[in-house]
């Protein structure tokens, strides 16, 4: 199942803004349809890039998948992780606070569940842990030095 989507990924062209090359700006931006009267991209010339048509899109059975081949869902708190079956579901955290994202991420590992958009949960823990008590103490003595 992996296999396949990442061969439609590679298989699937880059669609860069007309004349991105020349604007640094452009490079990243995503594909803007060309609004020029006489520009070859708008004219669908062969070698002057491809432009986004339906036939392009992802295939249903693909869409909401990571490349490993688990289903994608979003999670903003401890309660959504009761719905997700870890054998073919992985977890993507939405952007909440770290004080919430570290009970969703402990949940989430006592349950085996895999996530997505964080690389190494022990170090992630471990750091972010320790900031609230270092953060404390810093505004203590950053407070005594005010009087």
């Amino acid at each position: 199942m992996a296999n396949k989507i990442l061969r439609h990924r590679r298989m699937v062209p880059r669609f860069p803004r007309q004349e991105s090359h020349k604007r640094i700006r452009l490079m990243d931006k995503g594909w803007r349809h060309p609004k020029g009267r006489h520009g070859r991209v708008k004219k669908l010339h062969f070698s002057h890039g491809y432009s986004p048509k339906i036939g392009y899109g992802t295939p249903a059975a693909f869409r909401n998948m990571h490349s490993s081949g688990l289903g994608v869902v979003e999670v903003s708190n401890v309660d959504e992780l009761s719905k997700i079956n870890p054998e073919t579901q992985g977890i993507k955290i939405k952007s909440i606070g770290n004080r919430k994202k570290i009970m969703v991420i402990k949940a989430a590992v006592e349950r085996k569940i895999r996530i997505f958009n964080v690389r190494n949960t022990e170090e992630f823990l471990k750091q972010h842990e320790k900031k609230p008590k270092a953060a404390v103490q810093e505004t203590k003595t950053h407070e005594a030095k005010k009087k």
